[in-house]
C-alpha cells in the first residue's frame, strides 16, 4: 500500500507502508484494536512508519513507539 503525500514547498513524496500493523490499521481499525494495536498504543517493535511521519510532518515532532 502506498500513499503520497504534498508538501508546503511544492514537493510530493510517494510513501510505501513498511510496517504491516499500518497497512492493517488504515484498512480496518476493528482488526487491529483486536491485535492490541492503534491509535495511542505503543508499538513494539517501533513502528518505521510513525517514525517516518514524524520526521516529514510538519509541527510538534512526537517520538514514535
Amino acid at each position: 500500500m502506498h500513499c503520497t503525500f504534498s508538501f508546503m514547498d511544492g514537493h510530493a513524496e510517494r510513501k510505501k507502508w513498511d510496517d504491516k500493523r499500518t497497512v492493517i490499521y488504515c484498512t480496518s481499525r476493528g482488526e487491529a484494536a483486536a491485535k492490541g494495536f492503534g491509535k495511542g498504543q505503543q508499538f513494539n517493535p517501533p513502528n518505521v512508519d510513525l517514525m517516518w511521519l514524524d520526521t516529514h510532518y510538519p509541527g510538534k515532532q512526537r517520538l514514535a513507539q
